[in-house]
């Protein structure tokens, strides 16, 4: 990384310590010889912004000082420059009046630059700055951050179950993490499930600013002819200007959240034992774990119609007679019931 230090102007000769330190890290010492500084310098000394959004011409402004012993003869022109492809300067001159010892002069809005779509958010770039003023030349550096929308699915909402030949509404909602807005943010849903039918499947959501969270709603109508058992998957599309693409999946289906209920009689987990839970529609199989406690609850939502396998896994024989264990609907009635120390293997289906 890099960092502007400000140093007071060496007024006469002599040795300069240069001492770096950073918590647990072995400091960096070094004596340089200084001379003292002669004639004008001119230095940038402010610039903003320091942020830099992705495919957006952004207008820069900067102060400038003369920070030597003597003023300048004139004035001169200033000239920007990078070594980045990615950075595209589309104004890169300006020009400045002679400045007096300790004079500043600001330029508003007197650059330009852009930076290409596909950048990462936080990528970090520098811009060199040449001030020229009759045969004297001077470099200060600039650094800038990229902004830029970063978009994570974060929620399928829908009724939690559904009846064949009835329409309901479900909702997608896109969160965008990155640290510039999403623009013109468009959502498209589609299925490859014959059963279902989707109305209007585009949604304009608009602008998502940083930490923003954008929803969308659709209309879905489920055929008559459904089983009720059918897991419905629809695809979600996001994408915005400069490229922001993000994707999501839904599932409808008929559902209920079930309970396991591990309990430790002595207060200490399972000791490493486990309950493993598996389906038999292709979905992968769960492993509940217990690491300490009198009692730890999983809350796992499953398919109506789907057949579930419940199994015993003992560490050893690690105090397995402290463990039991049950398994409930979430809205109260009771399933199974291990009743003591589970048998090892399969102990319902």
């Amino acid at each position: 990384g890099t960092t502007d230090i400000i140093i007071t102007p060496i007024t006469s000769g002599g040795d300069v310590k240069i001492v770096v330190t950073h918590p647990g890290h072995i400091p960096y010492i070094e004596t340089i010889p200084a001379a003292a500084m002669e004639g004008p310098f001119l230095s940038v000394t402010e610039y903003t912004p320091a942020e830099m959004p992705i495919g957006k011409e952004t207008q820069l402004s900067m102060v400038i000082k003369n920070v030597g012993s003597e003023a300048t003869t004139a004035g001169g022109t200033i000239t920007l420059s990078s070594a980045y492809d990615f950075v595209t300067i589309t104004d890169a001159e300006a020009s400045f009046s002679a400045l007096a010892v300790d004079a500043t002069e600001t330029l508003e809005n007197a650059f330009a630059l852009k930076v290409s779509e596909g950048l990462a958010d936080g990528t970090r770039f520098d811009v060199m700055v040449t001030i020229t003023s009759g045969s004297e030349t001077w470099e200060s550096k600039m650094n800038f951050v990229v902004v830029a929308p970063v978009i994570n699915f974060k929620e399928f909402v829908y009724s939690g179950s559904f009846v064949p030949g009835e329409t309901q509404t479900v909702m997608a909602k896109f969160e965008n993490v990155g640290h510039y807005m999403a623009t013109n943010a468009v959502v498209k849903a589609t299925t490859t499930n014959s059963y279902l039918t989707i109305e209007n499947d585009t949604f304009e959501i608009g602008t998502i600013d940083p930490t923003g969270i954008g929803t969308t709603a659709f209309n879905v109508t489920v055929a008559a002819s459904c089983p009720a058992t059918e897991p419905i998957e629809i695809d979600f599309e996001f994408t915005a200007d400069n490229d922001i693409v993000a994707k999501g999946i839904g599932v409808l289906r008929n559902s209920c959240n079930i309970e396991f209920i591990l309990n430790d009689s002595y207060g200490d987990g399972w000791n490493g034992s486990t309950l493993t839970v598996s389906f038999d529609n292709g979905d992968p199989a769960k492993a509940l774990e217990f690491a300490n406690g009198n009692s730890k609850t999983h809350v796992l939502e499953i398919g109506s119609g789907v057949k579930v396998t419940v199994s015993f896994n003992p560490n050893g024989n690690y105090w397995t007679d402290e463990c039991s264990y049950r398994i409930k609907y979430q809205d109260g009635d009771e399933i199974y019931n291990s009743n003591g120390e589970p048998e090892v293997g399969v102990n319902t289906e």
